[in-house]
């Protein structure tokens, strides 16, 4: 068991009421999309890095002010990726993301988490160190159209590479992990 696994159990069993499937549906997302996989492995350097590039690329101001307060990527977007955002956002909402994630793979959930940050940068750009991780933890209610639209809006530098790159970090983490094929 990992922390935040229970989020995703969770929101599984809102939608698929058989325990055993909702478990099936939990092993397929862990095996099908390597970023969750990586988080559950606690493998967060991959994500975080990928995420911090584009964050610098497509919200300079916000990345330069977040670095003077020392509020680090890990510190907010460790619990947003573990639960795939169902514990940080609206249940509506956060079915929106997991509706892009199951569809785009792996990068809608850097699209959402940056997403978040463009809705919530003219409060960032105000606060201090502590209203910032507060906001960071504790999200305002967004709408799933609000999100929708400001993903829409995300556009990352070269979002195939992006993808791809978060994804194949991700890959690379966790077979680092695992026995070759075989192996006992």
């Amino acid at each position: 068991y990992v922390q935040g696994m229970g989020h995703l159990a969770a929101t599984l069993l809102l939608h698929v009421h058989e325990p055993h499937l909702a478990c099936a549906c939990l092993h397929a997302l862990l095996a099908g999309y390597p970023v969750l996989r990586a988080c559950a492995s606690l493998r967060f350097g991959p994500p975080i890095a990928a995420f911090d590039s584009a964050l610098r690329s497509l919200l300079p101001a916000l990345a330069a002010h977040l670095d003077a307060l020392d509020v680090r990527p890990d510190l907010y977007l460790v619990p947003w990726l573990l639960t795939a955002f169902a514990r940080s956002l609206p249940l509506a909402t956060a079915a929106r993301v997991w509706d892009r994630m199951l569809s785009e793979g792996g990068r809608a959930l850097l699209r959402a988490a940056l997403a978040l940050l463009r809705l919530l940068q003219p409060k960032l750009l105000a606060a201090g160190y502590e209203d910032a991780v507060r906001l960071l933890h504790a999200l305002p209610p967004i709408s799933e159209e609000q999100l929708a639209t400001a993903m829409a809006k995300v556009h990352l530098p070269d979002d195939d590479e992006a993808g791809r790159a978060l994804i194949a970090a991700s890959i690379a983490a966790t077979r680092a992990e695992r026995p070759p094929d075989g192996a006992a």
